[in-house]
Order: C-alpha cells, then structure tokens, then sequence
C-alpha cells in the first residue's frame, strides 16, 4: 500500500514538472536570418546597380536654361499655370514635326514630354520602336536606387512597368520615361525628367524618408488653370485618338456641362456614391497636405455617378491627384485597366472636367439621328 502511494506521488511530480516547463521555462524563440534582415531592414532602402546611357537629345535639357531649349526648338504655342509650383510650356514645330510640353520652374527645365518626333530628336530612341528595340540597347531594371538631397531612396517598378513603361537612366543624373503602346507595342511618348520631378509625380513605387512632395498654390486662379487643363487634355486625348487611327471625338457643349456637374456632384457629396471604406480612403487621400496619396473611381462607382444625370452607354475615369494633366494622361492610356476606355471605336462624345486637383474624363457614346426623323 505505501509503495502504491509513493507511485502515485512520484507520477504526479513527474506530470506535473512536464506541464509547469513551458511555463517556468518557456522556450527561446529563433528567428531565421531572412526575418532578422527583413526586421533590420525595412526601413532601409536597397540599393541596386543600373546601366546609364549617355546623355543625349532632349536629356541634355533637364536642368539648364528654358531660354537653351527655346533656341533650339522656338517659342512655345501655349503657357499654363500649373497651380503647383511650375509652370507647363506647350511647343509645336511643324518643320521638325516635333511636339512637346516642357514643365519650367524658377526659369529652369524640370521635365520635357515629348508627344510627337522626327526620326532622330529621340535618339537614341524613336517613335514606334519596340520593346524588342530597346532591349538591344539597354537592359530593362526592375529597380533603381540613387541619392537624393543627401538621403537614399529606391524605386521599384511592376512587370507592366517594365513592359509599358520602363524607366532609363541617363549619365548626367536625369531619366526618360518611355510610353508603349497597348495594342501595337509601339514607342509614342518619350517623358525626361530630373530626379525630383520623378519623386514628385510618383509614377512609381518609392521607398525612402523625407520625400519631397508638391504643395497646392493658395494664391492660384484655379478657375483659369481648371480650363486650361480641360483644354490640354481634350487636345491629348484627341492627338491619341488620331494615332490610333480612330474617329474623332465629338465635343458638345452640352454634356461638357454635364461632366463638370457630376464632378462638382462628387466632390461636394463624396458620401452619396463611396461606401464607407472607400469614403475613408477619399478623405485620407484628401485631408493630407501632401499629394502622393491617389484615389481612383472603380467602374462601379463611375456608373453609379453618370446615373444621376441618366447617361446610358457611358465610361469615364476620375483620378486624384492630378499635378501634372499630361503625364497622368500617359499613364493612364498605358494601363491595361484604363486603356481600352480610349479605344471605342464607334464616334463618341468626350467630356473633361477638373477642379484643382480632380479630374473626370467622361466618354459617351454618340446618339445618331436616323434619316427618316431628320426627314419628318
């Protein structure tokens, strides 16, 4: 009897001790060396080696003079007020069949978008090459890291990046957007730029701290820039139109009325047509002083929109912010999610408004009168 209950005893100690160790002694954790680098390091930036060309062409006119690039390809045709800080300078040469818009601020050159070109202004890129071109004179990289302002940032670019917009670097510090085509795989825009104006518009992803950002003109005549802009992209989108060798918009007094109205309409009651997540990402990208939060309509949301003013067979795209009208037109013409909007090819009505920062873009499908009603 006193062995059973000494054997009793000893099994509840030894029980006992294995459930109590986790506890008294609980065991040490490991990490592997993947997770203590990735803890080490996210909120550095890593840096990545890329191929630079040699400064050519246009490249060669970031940073200097406007009055440098004036002499060589004349006076612009159009000046808009940016709002932001710079001004846009619109430039046509029919000789050279040359077509830009150049971003000047305190006199000096920030970013040339190149539209249309001859046959050696884009050397040594030109319109209509291929990606398959451009790979034989350049690597395409997924990554880019350099100083800037004394602080180490990165950019990182998506497959469709790569594919559509690929990034190339020049030896004299700027960089050259290249813009291909959706449907032909064809080189149509060429958008050099400084390293801030890069960091600024964010095309990209962008890793770092303390970047610099655009701020809104409190002093600016938003009522004339917002016409401005509507006149600069009804022109771009028009050019684009023509490229693709479709019929060409159809402008009505009238439903551009109606683009302005519905945007005013979201603007002011963004809570009629946004769910309250989406409401909360409107006002985060909004309410902050700084304009490299964006915001987007889903189609969803664009229809529920033109409902209200009973606008059957309509597409339409809003974004914010928009800082520099051209070049998110650009950007969105080369996204696979957006580009066919541009493409119908029956005749359709486009309407473009903005207010400061705001844009909609509104395409509609144009209502043919039949012969016998104009008959009768």
């Amino acid at each position: 009897m006193k062995r059973l209950g000494l054997f009793i005893a000893t099994l509840l100690f030894v029980t006992s001790a294995l459930y109590l160790e986790p506890v008294l002694f609980p065991p040490k954790l490991e990490t592997s060396t993947q997770d203590q680098q990735l803890i080490g390091n996210q909120n550095q930036v890593t840096s990545w080696k890329y191929q630079e060309l040699n400064a050519t062409g246009f490249s060669t006119y970031i940073g200097r003079s406007v009055t440098e690039l004036e002499a060589e390809i004349g006076s612009p045709k159009d000046r808009l007020t940016s709002g932001f800080g710079f001004e846009i300078r619109y430039y046509q040469d029919p000789i050279q069949q040359i077509v830009l818009e150049a971003n000047i601020q305190n006199d000096r050159v920030e970013a040339i978008k190149v539209l249309n070109a001859n046959a050696t202004s884009l050397t040594p890129f030109a319109v209509g090459m291929t990606m398959q071109d451009l790979t034989e004179i350049t690597t395409i990289f997924p990554n880019f890291t350099f100083e800037y302002e004394e602080t180490e940032v990165g950019i990182e670019l998506t497959e469709e990046d790569m594919n559509y917009r690929p990034l190339i670097a020049f030896d004299n510090g700027t960089f050259a957007m290249l813009f291909f085509d959706q449907d032909t795989g064809g080189l149509f825009s060429t958008v050099y730029l400084n390293k801030k104006s890069l960091l600024k518009l964010m095309p990209y992803q962008v890793f770092g701290e303390g970047l610099p950002h655009y701020e809104m003109e409190s002093s600016a005549d938003w009522e004339s820039i917002n016409q401005s802009r509507e006149r600069v992209i009804t022109r771009l989108l028009t050019r684009l139109r023509q490229e693709a060798e479709l019929p060409d918009y159809h402008y009505s007094p009238d439903f551009m009325i109606q683009t302005n109205v519905l945007l005013t309409d979201f603007i002011e009651q963004p809570e009629e047509w946004l769910a309250d997540n989406r409401l909360a990402e409107w006002q985060m990208a909004t309410q902050t002083s700084q304009t490299t939060v964006k915001f987007t309509l889903s189609n969803d949301e664009i229809n529920r929109l033109v409902e209200k003013r009973q606008l059957d067979q309509t597409t339409g795209i809003f974004m914010h912010p928009i800082i520099d009208p051209t070049f998110s037109v650009l950007l969105l013409y080369t996204d696979s999610y957006y580009h066919d909007r541009f493409l119908e090819k029956e005749p359709t009505q486009l309407g473009v408004a903005f207010s400061k920062e705001n844009m909609l873009v509104l395409m509609k499908e144009k209502e043919e009168t039949s012969e016998s009603s104009d008959n009768q």
